[in-house]
C-alpha cells in the first residue's frame, strides 16, 4: 500500500516463521527505500505474488534466518522476469544470521552511524521498534542464549570497529536484555551508548512511539506536522511484518498495547489524548485488540469519550 503498484528496483522477503527476519531485512531495505514483505516457508502469499508481479523488482532479498524456505525460495528464483535473487540465511544462530547480513551491509557500504543490539528474546520491543530500525537504516545484532557471552562481546566490539571506519557510531541498545548486555562492555572511543525499551514497564511501548514520532516530525518538513498512528497487540508479531517498512515509509508512528494489561491500555489512550491536536488518524493492524475485547470500533467508541 505505501509503495503503490509502479515499478520497483528492489524488494525484500521475510520468512514469517521468526520476527528475526523481518527486523534484520528492515536496514537492508530502508538503503533501496524497498518494502518488507512477509512470505510463508512452503509458498508465496497471493497478495505478495500480485505485488512482485505488478513492481517486478530487479533485486529481491530474501532472509530466511532458519532456511526453512526451499519451496518458496525456488517460486521467487523462477518468476518469468529472472530477477536477481540474494539470499540470507543461518541455521547456526540467529546471531550468526544478522552478523551475515551487517558483513554484508559494511561490503556494500549501506550503514550510516547507527547499530543496534537486541535480545531474541525481546520480541515485541524489536517489533515495537521496528519503524525506527527502518527510518534510521540501522543494522541489527540479535542476542542468543546459546552463543558464549565472551564471543558475543568480540564479534559486538569488531562491527563496532568496521562502522568506525565510517564515522563516529552510535551503539543502540532495545531493551533490557540488551542493555545489561552492553552495559559491562569496554567501548572504544567515538562509540556512544543510547538505550531504548529498557525495562518491562508497560510504558516502553509509549516510549518507543514518542521516539518514532519524534523522528516522524524531523522527517515531514511540511506545515501540517500531523502524524498517523498504527495500533497492534504486542503479542501479535506475525501481523507485523511489514509494520517497521510501512510506517517509517507513511510517517507513523507504531504504539503496541499489551491486551491483558489494563495499564498498558490506559497508557495507550493517555498517550493518543495528549497528542490528539496532531494525530490526523488511526490504522489498525490485524485484528487488534480483539482479545481485550476492544476491536477498532469499540476503541474507538472508547477514545471519543475521553
Amino acid at each position: 500500500q505505501a509503495w503503490g503498484r509502479g515499478p520497483q528496483e528492489v524488494v525484500a522477503l521475510a520468512c514469517n516463521n521468526t520476527h528475526s527476519n523481518s527486523i534484520v531485512a528492515n536496514a537492508v531495505a530502508a538503503y533501496f527505500d524497498a518494502p518488507v514483505l512477509p512470505i510463508e516457508r512452503l509458498v508465496i502469499p497471493e497478495s505478495v505474488e500480485s505485488y512482485l508481479y505488478s513492481s517486478q523488482p530487479s533485486t529481491i532479498y530474501v532472509f530466511d534466518s532458519e532456511a526453512l524456505m526451499e519451496e518458496s525460495l525456488q517460486q521467487v528464483r523462477d518468476l518469468p522476469w529472472k530477477p536477481e535473487v540474494i539470499v540470507f540465511s543461518n541455521p547456526k544462530s540467529h546471531f550468526d544470521f544478522s552478523f551475515d547480513v551487517f558483513e554484508y551491509g559494511i561490503e556494500k557500504g549501506l550503514w550510516r552511524d547507527k547499530l543496534a543490539v537486541i535480545s531474541f528474546d525481546d520480541n515485541p520491543d524489536a517489533m515495537a521498534a521496528s519503524p525506527y530500525i527502518y527510518a534510521q537504516g540501522m543494522p541489527v545484532l540479535f542476542l542468543v542464549s546459546s552463543m558464549e557471552k565472551n564471543d558475543t562481546k568480540d564479534y559486538i566490539m569488531q562491527a563496532c570497529q568496521q562502522m568506525k571506519n565510517i564515522d563516529d557510531i552510535e551503539l543502540i541498545t532495545i531493551g533490557d536484555k540488551a542493555k545489561e548486555f552492553v552495559f559491562n562492555m569496554k567501548l572504544d572511543q567515538g562509540i556512544s551508548v543510547n538505550s531504548i525499551a529498557n525495562s518491562k514497564s508497560v510504558d516502553r511501548f509509549i516510549s518507543i512511539a514518542e521516539l518514532i514520532q519524534s523522528q516522524c516530525c524531523l522527517d515531514n518538513m511540511t506545515s501540517e506536522k500531523t502524524i498517523s498512528v498504527c495500533l497492534s497487540s504486542a503479542g501479535r508479531w506475525p501481523e507485523l511484518q511489514s509494520i517497521g517498512s510501512f510506517s517509517a515509509k507513511e510517517n507513523t508512528t507504531l504504539v503496541l498495547v499489551e491486551e491483558t494489561s489494563l495499564d498498558s491500555i490506559q497508557n495507550t489512550f493517555a498517550y493518543l489524548r495528549n497528542n490528539a491536536n496532531v494525530i490526523s488518524n488511526l490504522i489498525f493492524i490485524g485484528n487488534a485488540l480483539a482479545s481485550s475485547g476492544l476491536d477498532a470500533r469499540a476503541f474507538c467508541s472508547k477514545l471519543s469519550q475521553l
